[in-house]
């Protein structure tokens, strides 16, 4: 009788027909010898011992009276702990499937394949779908729909922006990964961004290693900083948001000119200090070609306009340039004297003709000084 006590008290989760079978076997009992015991018809036993049939308080009763060594308390739990037992695995398969479901839902948002491959997502269903949700700021995948909404709104009201939902928020996922990733020992003190943006301007004034030296001067100052290639019909230039206990600020390989790096980065530094710093709640994409009478875009460019040109009256300036394609020399003064990286200077007097109509090619004055990131 030792098997049938050793399957009556491991707590195990097999049927217990198939205790019962072997302890038929141990007392050298046939089920039908069985059935007229208890006094219930074979096939009865019959199904007990196939699992297809469970055994019943009276049927435990009956048990314990023909086979003493095995108490009808036992089994009754060798009973319960086989449903509860079923019941978990089919809870179990429940959730994978509804796991599957929502992971097929995500298909129709994001392109998960590339997402898998430059995040090393896991292979476990639960835990990529958690993080991927967490990256979205949403709690559930019935929200992606809203969250891409919110994320086209932006784009949509910009007649030149063919953006790709899709690519938009897979690079979403993938910059908010990379400033998970990014752990600074220093927080955020808007009281110390003055000094931040003097040194800003030295580095894109002397224009070398600018990436490298930008990520290491802002990551002091507390602000995460990225540069991630952007997809395919994703016209944005810059992101900022708030991510944990620090500012991000993303920025794409779209425009390789310093002068528009400078001020993309200034521009989402604006939002920083303007508006994410008040409300940690939102996010800020920015297309440099994008919205012009957004109010929060408009204080964006104003702070990045301020931060790069220190105060000095440009546009007072640019006035006493008589010939546009001639201002090479005036322009390289203006640079050296302020210490301004003549690119943004080349940058800001070419839209200034282009508003005032100076020329019909503004674009092509002084190109030659235009610098790429250093």
């Amino acid at each position: 009788m030792s098997e049938g006590k050793k399957f009556a008290t491991d707590g195990s989760s097999v049927h217990p027909g198939k205790i019962l079978q072997s302890v038929l076997e141990d007392y050298g009992l046939s089920q039908k010898e069985l059935a007229i015991a208890i006094g219930k018809p074979s096939p009865i036993v019959n199904d007990i011992i196939k699992g297809k049939r469970n055994i019943n308080p009276e049927l435990a009763v009956l048990l314990e009276v023909v086979l003493p060594d095995i108490s009808a308390a036992d089994w009754m739990s060798m009973q319960t702990q086989f449903d509860i037992s079923n019941l978990k695995r089919l809870e179990a398969i429940q959730q994978q499937k509804d796991l599957i479901e929502q992971w097929n839902t995500l298909k129709g948002y994001l392109n998960l394949s590339y997402m898998k491959k430059k995040l090393r997502l896991a292979d476990d269903l639960s835990q990529s779908l958690g993080a991927i949700l967490g990256y979205l700021g949403i709690e559930d995948v019935d929200d992606i729909k809203l969250k891409q909404e919110s994320v086209m709104g932006y784009f949509k009201k910009s007649e030149k922006s063919i953006t790709d939902p899709v690519n938009l928020l897979t690079w979403l996922c993938i910059v908010r990964h990379r400033s998970d990733e990014q752990k600074l020992n220093y927080c955020f003190d808007v009281a110390k961004v003055g000094d931040l943006i003097s040194e800003l301007n030295e580095l894109f004034y002397a224009n070398s290693k600018v990436e490298e030296s930008a990520t290491k001067l802002l990551n002091s100052y507390g602000i995460k900083f990225l540069v991630e290639k952007k997809l395919d019909k994703m016209p944005v230039d810059g992101l900022s948001f708030w991510y944990g206990d620090n500012p991000t600020i993303v920025m794409t390989e779209r425009m390789n000119r310093i002068d528009n790096f400078a001020f993309v980065l200034c521009h989402e530094l604006g939002h920083i200090v303007k508006h994410l710093y008040l409300d940690k709640t939102t996010e800020f994409l920015d297309d440099i070609n994008g919205l012009k009478d957004d109010r929060r875009e408009v204080e964006a460019n104003k702070f990045a306009e301020d931060a790069l040109w220190k105060g000095f009256m440009k546009e007072n300036a640019f006035r006493n340039i008589r010939v546009p394609f001639a201002a090479s020399r005036f322009l390289q003064q203006i640079a050296t004297d302020h210490r301004i990286n003549i690119s943004i200077v080349v940058g800001q007097y070419q839209h200034y003709c282009e508003v005032n109509n100076k020329t019909n090619s503004p674009y092509a004055i002084c190109r030659n000084l235009i610098q790429r990131i250093g």
